[in-house]
């Protein structure tokens, strides 16, 4: 894709393994970032299948055929769900690559989304749209440790590395790419999408990212989260998941 070596060429991007190393197949010990451990084809959904499961107003171009997978992010397995066009015509240069990071689920593993219509939505919200969509698990959320939340190089390394993971498989699968990418997110994916923004030039420079939307990111100000700890109300669930995952984290 872009005339660009796969799995992450040059600077910190081939952390833990060398991309000369890893040939893109499956290989539940790679330790190359964003490589394939494991691929799960969940089925393919036409058009006419999806689009009695819509919400009001959800817009579907296509259907999509969606895939598990399990991938290696900076140091530790974490997962995504992948959703590419299915019965569609490519476009003459390719398919981009979305990733869309979900907003707050929990820091239990039980609170995942990969494997899950939650994942499958998420991701087919570009896949179903004419692009590739990938959503990203972050670090500990079905994998084993406590999820790092709001932890920015974590959550903004997954990002990159789920894009990395989907133009793996997509090659895997000779599905034609452009080689261009983007990534949006919501609440906590706005947080990660920050972060993956912060982290790109540094860690993923070879992923032609073309633009980062984050919505309503949960950013961490520390004034902002100071006041709200002396409020009551169902916010105080996020400070409690704060407070137990960066006390676990550093």
């Amino acid at each position: 894709a872009g005339g660009n070596t796969a799995g992450g060429s040059g600077g910190s991007g081939t952390a833990g393994g060398s991309a000369s190393t890893y040939d893109g197949g499956t290989d539940p010990a790679c330790r190359v970032q964003g490589c394939l451990r494991a691929v799960v084809k969940v089925g393919d959904y036409t058009r006419a299948q999806l689009l009695p499961l819509l919400a009001p107003g959800a817009m579907l171009d296509n259907g999509y055929s969606v895939y598990t997978l399990e991938l290696f992010s900076d140091g530790v397995p974490t997962k995504a769900t992948v959703t590419i066009p299915y019965q569609a015509t490519a476009p003459a240069n390719g398919w981009h690559i979305v990733a869309n990071n979900h907003g707050t689920t929990g820091i239990g593993d039980n609170c995942a989304v990969a494997g899950t219509v939650a994942g499958a939505g998420l991701s087919g919200l570009f896949g179903g749209n004419g692009l590739i969509g990938v959503a990203a698990d972050y670090p500990g959320l079905g994998e084993p440790g406590v999820h790092p939340y709001l932890v920015k190089k974590s959550e903004g390394r997954a990002s990159l590395d789920a894009l990395r993971a989907t133009r793996w498989l997509a090659r895997q699968l000779a599905v034609p790419l452009s080689g261009r990418f983007a990534v949006a997110g919501l609440s906590q994916g706005g947080h990660a999408t920050l972060a993956a923004a912060t982290e790109h030039r540094g860690y993923a420079p070879e992923l032609d990212i073309r633009g980062f939307a984050a919505s309503g990111p949960a950013s961490v100000w520390e004034e902002h989260w100071r006041f709200g700890a002396t409020v009551d109300g169902s916010h105080l669930a996020f400070h409690a998941m704060l407070v137990y995952a960066w006390s676990q984290h550093y």
